[in-house]
């Protein structure tokens, strides 16, 4: 066996150390690239699914708001007529029929970008007329529904809400 010298053996040895800390490093740093990659995959997913929970969350309130003022139109336009939208139903009877228009009309109330949809349906019993007024409202895939049910007496002109809710779909 030859022997060989202490520096050229050295000197090959540290060769070899030096090229396998080189693949050790690049492993190392493929590892850590591919952890960042998949962290910041996660995080944007994340924050991707907070913002369309928060979208939708204001979009579902701006409806609501958006029914309750086409509800709160329709109390004030009959706290100023009672006999609106127009001719009203006896009691117990079917409302009037009429060849041009819906007995009860549908109407709209613009609301900043946005409308409200109104009907107003309003019966007569004996002194005291009941008005039922639904509105709605729809912001992108949301909709909402108002359903108001007020109590009018026709010789004072008091109108009093008697139930307001919201209507599930």
């Amino acid at each position: 066996m030859k022997q060989v010298s202490g520096s050229r053996y050295q000197a090959q040895h540290l060769f070899f150390l030096k090229i396998n800390a080189g693949q050790a490093a690049l492993s190392l740093v493929l590892v850590i690239s591919g952890i960042v990659l998949i962290s910041g995959i996660a995080l944007l997913f994340l924050i991707n699914s907070f913002t369309s929970a928060t979208l939708g969350f204001r979009s579902a309130n701006r409806a609501l708001a958006i029914a309750s003022s086409g509800a709160e139109d329709a109390l004030l336009r009959i706290v100023r007529d009672v006999r609106f939208p127009g001719p009203v139903a006896l009691c117990g009877g079917n409302p009037p029929v009429s060849t041009t228009d819906p007995p009860y009309p549908l109407y709209e109330v613009p609301v900043g970008n946005d409308v409200a949809r109104v009907r107003v349906e309003n019966g007569v019993c004996g002194g005291t007329s009941q008005a039922v007024i639904t509105a709605e409202a729809t912001v992108g895939n949301y909709k909402r529904k108002i359903e108001v049910i007020a109590a009018i007496d026709l010789g004072t002109g008091r109108v009093d809400v008697v139930s307001w809710k919201q209507v599930v779909f």
